[in-house]
């Protein structure tokens, strides 16, 4: 997605999506955010911030539980 003043492009943005279309990562150009997801649900395990070299500046862990009513 591009935003133009004009023409001339102000700020691009990148989307990539996993194989069910659920969004993957997004960025532009020089940071990414990227979006792991516990296996066999939509629910994210890990999402990273990381910079177009790869070095990653931020990353998060998530652990779901899931509990039975008694």
């Amino acid at each position: 997605m591009n935003l133009l003043n004009g023409s001339t492009p102000v700020m691009t943005n990148n989307y990539t999506y996993d194989v069910q279309n659920r969004l993957a990562s997004v960025g532009n150009g020089t940071h990414a955010a990227h979006y792991t997801r516990l296996d066999g649900s939509g629910l994210l395990s890990n999402t990273a911030i990381k910079t177009s070299g790869g070095t990653t500046l931020l990353s998060t862990d998530r652990l779901w539980t899931s509990k039975l009513a008694p």
